[in-house]
């Protein structure tokens, strides 16, 4: 078949395109665009937030005049978060070695360990 240049889409002679039908998605509320910017940065916000009510509630606890016991008992908690986080610094960091050591080929694996003991030797050699 031969196709006339006056073609679109498959319908001859067709000169007005259809009425844009306006749907949700193109007409974003107010409330529908600050979802979604919740929903990409609510880690973030959280975070911060987190931090500032930190710092609040630090400075207004500074001046009151706490006991030891109920000093430790406001420390608690966040002895625990630093206690966990160490916990899990160690196996993260092997799982990560072993992982990238994993993905090399022998001969750079024996450069990489060449280089980690001379560092190392180098280290331990300083005063």
């Amino acid at each position: 078949m031969e196709e006339k240049k006056s073609e679109i889409n498959g319908h001859a002679g067709h000169k007005n395109p259809l009425p844009a039908v306006s749907t949700k998605s193109e007409k974003n509320s107010f409330k529908d665009r600050f979802m979604v910017f919740l929903k990409r940065n609510l880690l973030v916000l959280l975070t911060v937030s987190g931090v500032l009510v930190g710092v609040g509630l630090g400075m207004m606890v500074r001046n009151m005049n706490l006991s030891r016991a109920q000093m430790t008992y406001f420390a608690f908690p966040g002895e625990m978060l630093l206690r966990m986080l160490k916990m899990i610094i160690l196996p993260l960091v092997v799982c990560s070695l072993i992982s990238g050591a994993a993905s090399l080929d022998t001969r750079s694996l024996g450069k990489l360990g060449g280089i980690a003991v001379s560092y190392f030797l180098v280290l331990q050699a300083m005063p």
